[in-house]
């Protein structure tokens, strides 16, 4: 019934619209992840999904998390409900493989065992938008993007006045508050944003196996953007966001529950950037500087139900770097060349007691750097664009390391048809973690490697309004990182392979109408010689997945909005057996629904229902998700 009801969909779609009148196309908005230069994506071969501010308001969400559920080429799994530990699959490439950037300044935890992020603590707060750009990266962002890159843009005061003021409730205690205010005045603009938000929360131990203890949480953010535009080729930005986020949580475990098991992290992010233009736009260059620091703590006392397991986990993780870019404009081309040097930094300390006796694991203060060079071409002529890039890093630990990527595509204005190709090599460096941990790092690893290719084609009608397109990717990674099991030191021991196709459907402004379908087949191999997992599918992600969002807009001052969200099968482990179990997580389909109103064109409420039909389902194996929930908030906003 899933499956028909998701070839039904898009049968019905493009039947419809298979009888409109074809008009000329124009050009579709342009991003700045792809290229990290402004380039409409039209003229570019890359997977690119770009989420504005209208997108994230019509959907109603909080999270970047719910958003990032409904893109396609991304499985998501959250350990537990919100507030937890949430991970990300792009393309089916681990879930450290994805670069997760917030106006330019990369996140990644320098003190996580692989440098991956957890999109738990990401509030989704003054956002302009939010690209998602799919594939290899490398050649632009070195290391931790060889599944793709993730680039949260928040909001500038450039773009207009207003304040806004948001309160919401809802189930489990939910409560959120979040402000903000934007302008400018003559060469300075500023843009400034607070939020917090708490939540009674659900039992993060599955409630079906007789957990009954609520797992809260709370967080809260301040952001701040700050602009001086001292002529129109000469820019300053100044950017400061701090997030601070507690949260409950439960062992990994069929009776998990822990009524004193807790983590705390908190994140600051600094950057600076200088943007100016000489010779009539013919040259420009960027120069910036950014700082990220992140603490984490994790404290687990003993208690009744957990009388002899305790634990304390403590993290202080930095990131400094420094970056200049030149981009040259020339008739056929745009030249970009830069250079990065960047210095991470990163302490840990572990310790547990349990029935088998103490246990330590210390990092002491270990810092690596990079020194990176790309050089990057941006070819256009007529119909033809071409993309191609080349850059080289020198890792202090394990040298020079060079990437490559060619990115041709064909955009046919007559008929609105872009056809697109991309192939690229990349490299994941070993985590400070995996490399100097006293008890498992290994100081010989070497990087992860990959390559990867993808082809697709894409068709724009009726102004844009109607848009469609299908790829297929794939990726071969090599040197993956696991562990020996006879020493527990790090190893590059694995291989991998994933590939798979991506298919969407969009409709934008048709009658009061959008509506946005995708599927993603995505297919997963271990290559690892001599494992336990050797040919079998990487645990969590779904071989189907498909998403579809409606909204309807009514006399203007009203919305409709509805989703879908179908996650096939998954295979996951059963960790409580020795050795550990494969186990299949069912499919499930999941339907939100949400509602506005505008009164007095000041003022909006809106209501929401998740999980409409009470869904039970699992994400990750032995962890709970939440039921049906509803919602209910206002927004003031004074422009």
């Amino acid at each position: 019934m899933q499956k028909f009801f998701i070839i039904l969909s898009f049968l019905f779609i493009a039947n419809v619209f298979a009888q409109q009148e074809e008009l000329e196309t124009e050009l579709v908005p342009v991003t700045i992840t792809a290229t990290k230069n402004e380039t409409s994506v039209n003229e570019l071969a890359s997977s690119i999904t770009v989420l504005s501010a209208a997108q994230i308001e019509k959907m109603k969400v909080n999270t970047v998390t719910d958003l990032l559920r409904n893109v396609e080429g991304i499985n998501l799994v959250e350990q537990g409900g919100q507030g937890q530990l949430t991970s990300v699959f792009t393309r089916g490439t681990n879930s450290n493989h994805t670069l997760v950037l917030l106006d330019g300044v990369e996140l990644n935890d320098p003190a996580a065992a692989g440098n991956l992020y957890d999109f738990s603590t990401l509030q989704l707060n003054n956002v302009e938008r939010i690209e998602i750009v799919r594939g290899n990266q490398s050649t632009l962002y070195g290391s931790d993007a060889i599944g793709g890159v993730i680039n949260i843009i928040t909001k500038s005061g450039a773009i207009g006045k207003n304040l806004v003021i948001n309160a919401e409730t809802g189930s489990n205690a939910f409560y959120k508050w979040n402000g903000s205010i934007l302008g400018n005045s003559g060469i300075f603009d500023y843009s400034v944003n607070y939020s917090y938000q708490q939540a009674e929360g659900i039992s993060a131990a599955d409630e079906a196996n007789g957990n009954t203890e609520k797992d809260g949480f709370r967080a809260k953010s301040f952001s701040s953007r700050i602009g001086l535009n001292f002529s129109e080729n000469s820019k300053l930005s100044l950017i400061y966001k701090y997030s601070a986020n507690k949260a409950d949580i439960d062992q990994s475990a069929k009776l998990g529950d822990d009524p004193n098991y807790e983590v705390d992290n908190e994140e600051q992010v600094w950057r600076a950037e200088f943007e100016n233009s000489f010779i009539n736009d013919i040259l420009c260059l960027k120069a910036g500087g950014s700082y990220f620091r992140r603490f984490g703590y994790q404290k687990d006392e003993t208690d009744s139900k957990n009388p002899f397991t305790s634990s304390l986990n403590h993290t202080d993780a930095n990131k400094i770097k420094t970056d200049i870019m030149a981009v040259l404009n020339l008739p056929f081309n745009k030249v970009s060349i830069g250079l990065e040097n960047e210095i991470e930094e990163a302490t840990s300390e572990y310790y547990s007691n349990s029935m088998w006796g103490p246990y330590q694991s210390i990092l002491p203060v270990t810092e690596t750097s990079n020194f990176a060079l790309f050089l990057q071409d941006q070819f256009n002529y007529q119909n033809l664009f071409v993309t191609a890039g080349i850059r080289n890093d020198n890792h202090k630990k394990f040298g020079s390391k060079a990437s490559f990527r060619i990115a041709p595509a064909c955009f046919i204005n007559e008929t609105g048809t872009k056809v697109k190709f991309t192939y690229g090599t990349g490299f994941k460096s070993p985590s400070l973690y995996q490399l100097f941990e006293p008890l498992s790092g290994n100081a010989d690893l070497k990087p992860e490697e990959s390559k990867g290719w993808d082809a697709g084609i894409e068709q724009y009608l009726l102004e844009n309004k109607l848009s469609a397109g299908v790829t297929y990717f794939f990726n071969d990674i090599k040197n993956l990182i696991g562990f020996d099991p006879l020493t527990y030191k790090s190893i590059n021991i694995n291989k991998a392979e994933t590939k798979g196709l991506e298919a969407v459907l969009r409709v934008n402004d048709f009658y009061n109408f959008d509506f946005n379908a995708n599927y993603t087949l995505t297919k997963t191999k271990d290559l690892g010689v001599n494992t336990e997992d050797a040919g079998k599918k990487l645990l969590r992600r779904a071989e189907h997945t498909f998403n579809l969002n409606l909204n309807y807009k009514l006399f203007t001052i009203s919305d409709i909005n509805i989703n879908y969200r179908y996650v096939g099968k998954r295979e996951d482990k059963d960790f409580e057996k020795y050795p550990a179990e494969r186990i299949t997580l069912p499919a499930y389909g999941l339907v939100d629904i949400n509602a506005s109103i505008k009164i007095l064109d000041k003022f909006k409420v809106y209501g929401k229902i998740k999980n409409l039909f009470d869904k039970d389902y699992q994400e990750v194996f032995l962890y709970g998700t939440p039921g049906r929930t509803f919602y209910a908030g206002i927004v003031l906003d004074l422009k």
